[in-house]
């Protein structure tokens, strides 16, 4: 539309060559041809007022469309009412994917690929395990130095031994490399450690909750009874990722890397899968029924016109089968309120955050204590054989559904739950959100220590 509108004022201000109206470019005709076929100045300005006119109401049916289309928030996605005579227009399932976004792609909700991986893996990474012990290596070398420079050696000149240096210094090193190698194992320990991620979201009407699980894993020596999750839950290996492309993964599979044994009450992958003194992560989904809730069972009334604000506290009820921390719950008034404990199966106090600011500070400090850290951005090379390349399948799907500047490539939940604790700070009216421990299902290896660990629950009121 721009472009006719740009070429009728460029008509009007004196005679030009014919153009093509919609991308503005010349188009010579032959001498003795243009008086036999070349509009005039008149007629092509008569077209190109008809295409203005009916772009115009193009544009007008397309936006009638849209304001007909209802979203409404449903767990965390959201259901499009669309009228039924829309639904046979030709543009209506381009207008709901456009909406849908990147909910088209259901390895973009995930937010894994199995397959290759991405460098996000390093965003969740046991700490202090798997790296070499910077300081203790040096810590001994220096002890080295000092051992076979001031002291063998002056003993043996003092001795009149010098020639021992040539068994000292080779035997000293051996012990050195021997101690280095030793802590470096030790230090890890031999047991199972593992770090949890969850984010869970509850549907207040219902009681239902989903569930979604970014473990990583590390033994110092494999686990013989493999790792276990419950029957129910998807799981996914997420993988480190590196310069691999889709385009070679044929040549590189040649066989079975582990098996699995699916019963009716869990799922047990094998012990390769999980291999000595290397870490794995896994991402898992899980539906958990009736699971509970969390509501406002007495406020003190709000009036906005009275003089004083209302004094209190609230009493709030929660009906989940665990205990959650720092709990913050906006009421359907648009108020907050917080409670440091919020013990499972019982009622509580919270007090009101009168101050808003405070409050999103408070949801931000939530999502801040917990931050997966990235280690990498993503690059593009220069080749043309290279921008072929597909080493990123979630960024990759990113840019041929969505619209929006940022991708979404740690899964919807992650997705909701950056947006509300740090983009926004500010929490939908009668939802909550708190901290809670990991469950014990989560813990893919019995007895495995859990470290750095955390629980998001949020959700909408009962």
């Amino acid at each position: 539309l721009d472009n006719y509108e740009r070429l009728l004022v460029t008509l009007e201000e004196g005679p030009q060559k014919p153009q093509a109206a919609a991308g503005g470019m010349t188009a010579p005709l032959p001498n003795n041809m243009g008086a036999r076929f070349a509009p005039s100045p008149v007629e092509e300005r008569e077209q190109i007022e008809q295409s203005i006119e009916l772009l115009r109401v193009q544009q007008g049916a397309l936006k009638d469309r849209w304001k007909k289309v209802m979203p409404y928030r449903v767990g965390a996605g959201f259901l499009l009412s669309l009228p039924t005579e829309d639904l046979r227009s030709p543009g209506a399932l381009r207008t709901l994917e456009e909406l849908s976004m990147h909910r088209n792609s259901a390895t973009v909700q995930r937010g894994v690929d199995p397959v290759l991986g991405d460098v996000r893996y390093q965003r969740w990474l046991i700490p202090g395990v798997a790296q070499p012990p910077v300081y203790g290596f040096m810590g001994a070398l220096t002890l080295f130095v000092i051992l076979v420079g001031p002291v063998a050696y002056r003993f043996t000149a003092k001795a009149q031994r010098s020639h021992l240096m040539f068994i000292i210094a080779p035997t000293l090193a051996l012990l050195t490399t021997v101690a280095m190698f030793s802590y470096s194992v030790v230090s890890d320990g031999f047991g199972t450690t593992t770090r949890i991620r969850q984010v869970m979201w509850i549907d207040g009407s219902s009681g239902d909750a989903f569930e979604r699980t970014r473990a990583t894993l590390f033994s110092g020596i494999a686990p013989r009874g493999g790792i276990v999750f419950p029957a129910d839950a998807e799981v996914m290996l997420y993988r480190a990722g590196n310069q691999r492309d889709w385009s070679n993964l044929p040549r590189e599979i040649k066989d079975v890397r582990f098996r699995a044994t699916v019963t009716e009450e869990s799922q047990r992958f094998s012990g390769s899968v999980l291999p000595s003194r290397a870490q794995r992560q896994f991402v898992s989904h899980l539906i958990r029924p009736r699971l509970g809730g969390i509501a406002v069972k007495d406020a003190p009334v709000f009036d906005s016109g009275a003089d004083a604000p209302p004094t209190g506290d609230a009493t709030i009820v929660s009906n989940l089968p665990f205990d959650l921390e720092q709990l913050i719950v906006r009421s359907d008034d648009g108020r907050y309120w917080f409670a440091a404990r919020a013990p499972g199966n019982s009622e509580f106090s919270a007090v009101w955050l009168s101050d808003l600011a405070d409050a999103s500070k408070r949801l931000g400090d939530l999502y801040n204590m917990h931050r997966m850290i990235a280690a990498t951005a993503a690059t593009r090379s220069g080749s043309s054989s290279s921008r072929r390349k597909v080493t990123d399948l979630l960024v990759f799907i990113n840019r041929q559904i969505s619209r929006q500047n940022t991708p979404v490539t740690d899964g919807n939940l992650e997705r909701l739950l950056n947006q509300v604790l740090f983009a926004d700070q500010e929490l939908p009216l009668g939802s909550f959100v708190a901290l809670g421990q990991p469950t014990e299902d989560a813990v893919a290896v019995e007895g495995a220590e859990v470290v750095s660990s955390v629980r998001y629950v949020m959700g909408t009121l009962q």
